[in-house]
């Protein structure tokens, strides 16, 4: 009851739900610091492993679900590049200015990066949906997020293993960096092989099952949890790129079009609303003012330095990319190509690199031997909030700028609205 009445209140608002979920629990944590300071001292051992491998599954394979496939394929190549590439830039400069600036041991400031660097603008989307937002500029954002999840974590992972290993050795370090290097393309497409596997067979399950939603949604669930463990714990590979890979057939057989229409579509999408109000409002409550008591300052440095590696990160890949905008790539045996992506989008993508649940789970998931954790912890909660606050306004305003003074700033050729899109 309380999420449907959020939901009423924020519709049309400048604020999109998730964000004001945030900002609820910001509040409850800290206008009743005695109880939840208990229940999330309770719970914050559980979170990671609640959100990783109960919640984002469901959050993975409704936005993937959903996902216009041929405007993926279309616009391939530059979410690869901002997803892979452009993680990659991030993690280094992020790692790089805190090894730095700050102190702290160079593996360490990596692991940092990379955890940091997994995006996760559902608040945004959110923004764009209400305000039919051009479906290209909305598909991008969506699109890396998804692709950025799945690697986020591998890279996170692999440096991890690194920084343990510390060592002052140049050569081993280079050893180890070439090591992980092809391990993170490795698990990631043997994630995606992993996901359209399982997707074959499954769409012959559900095509036996055509009149049946309840079997249909029952096999969907259990397919998606399958996929996720079976990459993630059996063949180690990315379970977040494997539900990609899943979703994948079922887009392109006409038993989707009849998915959609037996109602278990909506159902999919209550199941995401509910897994985004656990994440957001969690987060919230984690927000207690007074963990940032000797934290401010380095918060607020923390802050500057991801939002310039986010833009070094788009504006380092996209200009070059436009460069080469329209010439064919090869991909299994067809020719791809993609528009340019204009200023105003690489703007908004900038701000769209707005951090999420997934990043709170990733530093809660590192060992309590590790020692920059409660560091890295406060520094985390800090850019959710500040992002998810400053970056969704910061584009709404930009957005009701184009739309008053269309000069601003051309988006592309694409005149889509988000819902004509998904047509």
């Amino acid at each position: 009851m309380f999420q449907l009445n959020l939901l009423r209140l924020t519709k049309g608002q400048k604020i999109p739900y998730y964000t004001l979920l945030l900002i609820v629990g910001v509040l409850i944590a800290n206008l009743f610091q005695p109880q939840t300071i208990e229940l999330t001292g309770w719970f914050k051992p559980h979170f990671s492993a609640l959100l990783i491998k109960i919640l984002l599954p469901i959050l993975i394979f409704e936005a993937s679900i959903q996902m216009n496939f041929y405007q993926l394929r279309r616009d391939l190549v530059p979410l690869c590049v901002l997803s892979i590439f452009g993680l990659i830039i991030s993690t280094w400069v992020v790692g790089e200015l805190l090894s730095w600036l700050m102190a702290i041991p160079r593996w360490s400031a990596f692991v940092f990066g990379a955890l940091i660097s997994a995006t996760d603008p559902i608040s945004i989307i959110a923004l764009f949906k209400s305000i039919k937002a051009p479906f290209r500029l909305t598909h991008l954002i969506e699109g890396e997020s998804l692709i950025n999840d799945g690697t986020g974590i591998v890279l996170f992972r692999i440096l991890f293993l690194l920084s343990v290993s510390q060592s002052s050795d140049f050569k081993d370090s280079w050893t180890y960096l070439q090591t992980g290097l092809v391990q993170f393309f490795f698990i990631s497409i043997g994630g995606v092989l992993c996901g359209y596997g399982v997707g074959l067979l499954l769409t012959r399950l559900l095509n036996s099952f055509k009149k049946s939603a309840a079997a249909q949604l029952a096999l969907t669930i259990i397919g998606t949890y399958f996929t996720f463990f079976t990459a993630e714990h059996v063949l180690e590979v990315s379970g977040v790129l494997a539900l990609m890979g899943l979703a994948y057939p079922l887009t392109k057989i006409k038993l989707f079009s009849s998915f959609k229409k037996q109602g278990l579509m909506p159902i999919w999408e209550y199941l995401a609303i509910a897994a985004n109000s656990i994440a957001f409002l969690t987060v919230g409550l984690f927000t207690d003012f007074k963990l940032f008591t000797n934290h401010w300052t380095s918060s607020l440095f923390i802050i500057l330095v991801v939002f310039i590696a986010r833009a070094i990160s788009v504006l380092g890949t996209i200009p070059i990319l436009n460069l080469t905008a329209h010439f064919s790539f090869w991909q299994v045996g067809k020719k791809l190509s993609f528009e340019k992506i204009s200023m105003t989008y690489q703007i908004i993508l900038i701000l769209g690199g707005i951090r999420g649940g997934l990043a709170l789970a990733l530093a809660l998931s590192l060992p309590e031997t590790f020692v920059w954790k409660e560091t890295f912890l406060v520094w985390t909660l800090a850019l959710i909030v500040s992002s998810n606050l400053i970056n969704a306004l910061a584009t709404s305003w930009i957005l009701k700028l184009h739309s008053a003074w269309p000069s601003f700033g051309k988006f592309t050729s694409d005149k889509t609205s988000f819902k004509s899109g998904m047509q």
